[in-house]
């Protein structure tokens, strides 16, 4: 009987055993299903907030790369012309108008003075259709940018002297007259020290501007000093004035050889009024010559009239003594 009852009670036990394992591994079940659907929660809160930040980071990006593209358009590019590495630094030139000191600066293919004003410079291959008809007076620069090419694009050209000297020319995009800007370096004896020095000038002779150094202390300590072989436009009038003086010079002998001249025809004149007079004054006398010849001649006719009728009357009056 014990015996039974025993395994009564193991039979129970193991029952009660089995029972509490199953809740617990429903418990268990229940507790992972909840922190599963947290998860599942949390990663649907999270996923805007990524949505949002790649979004915000797409637009960033964006905005930077316009930026970029902004700011290369505004910087000097490496295609086309650019100015030699000689000229790529900022001058400082006298300005003995205003006797302040100007600046210019090369980089590439861009040039920026004073003010501040820049330009990039070109070449004719870049022109297009509607830029020619501009050039040929058939369109106005309208377009944004045609206008920008109208403010700041020159045209580059090099020019070669017979002289030697090598000049880089500047001109206007849309520039159909005048010579535009001509620059060149060249090394020059300042304070006993070969320095470089920008000439900068202008005009049909290409005349001097404005020297530029490569400080502004020397730029002070030369300020309009005139190197040789400078052309200048005090130069040109120079050589004006002598042409003019030359040509005064000409005209003033021209005008005394006209004088001269004029002495010799009024001379010939006198003589050939004298002889006009002298050959008037013998007309004058074969005319009283004549007149006197024809006078004579006429007293003498009738004279002899005279005695031919005194013959006449002599005859008659022998006749009537006759018929007596």
């Amino acid at each position: 009987m014990k015996r039974i009852i025993s395994i009564g009670v193991t039979f129970l036990s193991v029952l009660v055993l089995s029972a509490c394992g199953n809740s617990d591994s429903a418990q268990h079940s229940n507790s992972n299903s909840v922190k599963q659907s947290k998860v599942s929660k949390t990663h649907k809160q999270v996923s805007p907030s990524v949505n949002s930040a790649t979004n915000n980071s797409a637009s960033s990006s964006s905005t930077n790369q316009a930026a970029e593209s902004s700011s290369n358009s505004n910087q000097a590019t490496t295609s086309g012309p650019q100015f030699p590495s000689s000229f790529q630094r900022t001058w400082f030139g006298y300005n003995s108008y205003t006797h302040n000191i100007d600046t210019i600066t090369f980089s590439n293919n861009r040039s920026t003075d004073s003010s501040g004003d820049s330009s990039t410079i070109h070449s004719t291959e870049e022109r297009t259709n509607d830029d020619n008809a501009i050039l040929n007076a058939k369109k106005q620069p309208t377009t944004p940018e045609e206008k920008q090419k109208l403010d700041h694009w020159g045209l580059f050209n090099e020019v070669h002297l017979d002289n030697g000297e090598n000049w880089i020319n500047i001109m206007g995009w849309y520039q159909t007259a005048g010579d535009g800007e001509f620059y060149r370096v060249a090394n020059e004896n300042i304070n006993g020290q070969s320095t470089p020095v920008l000439f900068d000038a202008g005009g049909a002779e290409i005349w001097i501007n404005e020297h530029y150094y490569t400080s502004k202390d020397i730029a002070l300590q030369m300020k309009d000093k005139n190197f040789p072989g400078d052309r200048t436009r005090d130069d040109n009038d120079s050589d004006s004035n002598d042409q003019s003086d030359s040509d005064s010079d000409t005209n003033d002998s021209s005008g005394d050889d006209e004088t001269d001249s004029n002495d010799d025809t009024d001379s010939n004149n006198d003589d050939s009024d004298d002889s006009t007079s002298d050959s008037n004054d013998n007309d004058s006398d074969s005319n009283t010559q004549q007149s006197d010849s024809d006078s004579d001649q006429d007293s003498s006719s009738s004279d002899d009239q005279d005695d031919s009728n005194n013959t006449v009357d002599s005859n008659n009056d022998d006749q009537s003594d006759q018929n007596d």
